[in-house]
C-alpha cells in the first residue's frame, strides 16, 4: 500500500494540512499542471482536489507568517509578525497529523506551543541546528 503524505500548506492566512494517497497526489498534480493559469481553473482544482483527500485540516495563524522550517518530524518552527510584534514559536505536531492511519480516534488536532520567544525585527529565514535555532533578520544573524 503506498504511503499516506502529509502536505503542509504554508501562507500568510491559515496553515492547511491535507492527508493524500500518493496516486491521488500525482492525479492531482498532473491535473493543475494541465489547466491554465485562470483564476476559476485554480479554483475548480483547488475544490476537486479536496474531495480527494481523506482529511481537511485547517488551523489560523494571527499574524503574517514570515518564516517556516521544520525541526523533526514532530515539530515546526513558526516566525509569525504582527505590527511591531515578532515572535518565533516551537510547535508540536497535533497527534492526528502523525498517528498511524487505523489508530481509531483522536482527541488531539490542535498545534501545541512548545516553546516561543521575541526577536527585534522580521525574522527572514530560520534553520534548525541540533540544539538551537538560528534566524536572520534585518540586523542580520
Amino acid at each position: 500500500a503506498p504511503e499516506e503524505l502529509v502536505h503542509v500548506v504554508i501562507r500568510s492566512e491559515p496553515i492547511s494540512c491535507w492527508h493524500l494517497e500518493e496516486e491521488e497526489h500525482q492525479k492531482s498534480m498532473e491535473r493543475h499542471d494541465s489547466l491554465s493559469d485562470c483564476e476559476e481553473s485554480d479554483d475548480e482544482w483547488f475544490f476537486d482536489s479536496v474531495r480527494r483527500y481523506e482529511d481537511l485540516l485547517i488551523y489560523d495563524v494571527h499574524g503574517f507568517i514570515c518564516s517556516a522550517a521544520f525541526c523533526d518530524d514532530s515539530r515546526l518552527l513558526l516566525a509569525v509578525s504582527r505590527e511591531q510584534r515578532h515572535e518565533v514559536w516551537e510547535l508540536g505536531f497535533p497527534d492526528k497529523l502523525v498517528t498511524k492511519k487505523d489508530a481509531g480516534l483522536v482527541k488531539n488536532r490542535d498545534f501545541s506551543l512548545l516553546a516561543a520567544g521575541y526577536t527585534e525585527s522580521m525574522t527572514k529565514k530560520m534553520v534548525y541546528v541540533a540544539s538551537g535555532v538560528v534566524t536572520s533578520g534585518a540586523d542580520g544573524v
